[in-house]
């Protein structure tokens, strides 16, 4: 059961970054003097808090980041990333699929199967998914 929601958590996770011309440049690596990546979070704790985990994870790696913790409901949020006012968005797989194909695409039983459908939902809108790692196996 805890393989089960690490899991679930896991792929719950992929976060998406924007790829057009219309946001401001995103850091190139660690030092290399470029933009900060401003990672948001929906308006519940636990975005807020795995938003917090992002940007700590690229801190680390020697990125600059910040956060911008509760934004508001997806319905803010998408329009932030959207226009480059934000890069990253930690966000269930599953909820985004929903969201962006206005509920005409649902979830599959397959996490496969959901990222990949919110993938190329995301680069239609010229957003790039973050790869759920897929775990095989129980611990």
């Amino acid at each position: 059961m805890a393989g089960t929601a690490c899991l679930v958590l896991t792929v719950a996770c992929a976060a998406c970054t924007t790829t057009s011309s219309r946001a401001p440049p995103a850091a190139r690596g660690p030092g290399s003097g470029s933009a900060e990546i401003t990672v948001g979070s929906f308006d519940f704790p636990e975005s807020v808090l795995l938003a917090y985990l992002y940007a700590d994870v690229l801190a680390g790696r020697g990125y600059p980041v910040r956060v911008l913790p509760d934004l508001g409901t997806r319905e803010l949020v998408d329009p932030a990333l959207m226009a480059g006012l934000i890069q990253l968005v930690p966000e269930y797989t599953g909820s985004a699929l929903e969201f962006v194909s206005l509920g005409r695409v649902p979830a599959a039983a397959s996490v496969a199967a959901t990222a990949s459908a919110l993938a190329r939902s995301m680069t239609a809108r010229g957003l790039v998914t973050g790869r759920p790692r897929l775990r095989t196996g129980t611990r």
